[in-house]
């Protein structure tokens, strides 16, 4: 038999399950449109070769890692350092915007009451990646 790495499994299944609650691509705001889709433009043909052909994906996908490297922290899989890392390579590989989705995530944790669910915070968060890129841009 095969050992099985506990580990992988668990953060295996906590990004498959991500997946259930990330759908962002209906969600974005006009005002935000055309500054998620300059980020994207730079990785859009490297993204699609890893099966994230378009914005939608992308986005879904980056939030999706963002979430995992936080629950790998909050359930001690991680160190933060080792979640510092694991955003690093998030970033060569493409997913641009994963500490801003990251921080996002933490304002979307800390205030729960404002947003019940995760659909409730999308916008928000989606605003928060327009507003990070638009930040960059600026001389």
């Amino acid at each position: 038999t095969e050992e099985v790495d506990a580990n992988y499994l668990g953060a295996q299944g906590l990004h498959e399950f991500g997946h259930s609650f990330v759908n962002l691509g209906d969600q974005i705001p006009d005002s935000a449109k055309a500054a998620l889709d300059a980020t994207f433009a730079p990785v859009q043909s490297r993204m699609a070769r890893m099966t994230y052909p378009n914005l939608d994906n992308w986005l879904n996908e980056t939030v999706i890692r963002a979430s995992e490297a936080r629950g790998h922290l909050e359930l001690g899989m991680l160190s933060a350092t080792q979640v510092d890392d694991e955003l690093a390579q998030g970033e060569k590989t493409g997913f641009t915007l994963i500490r801003t989705a990251y921080k996002a995530l933490e304002e979307y944790a800390a205030n729960r009451q404002l947003y019940p669910d995760f659909k409730s915070f999308g916008p928000v968060l989606l605003q928060r990646l327009a507003d990070s890129r638009n930040r960059e841009s600026k001389p």
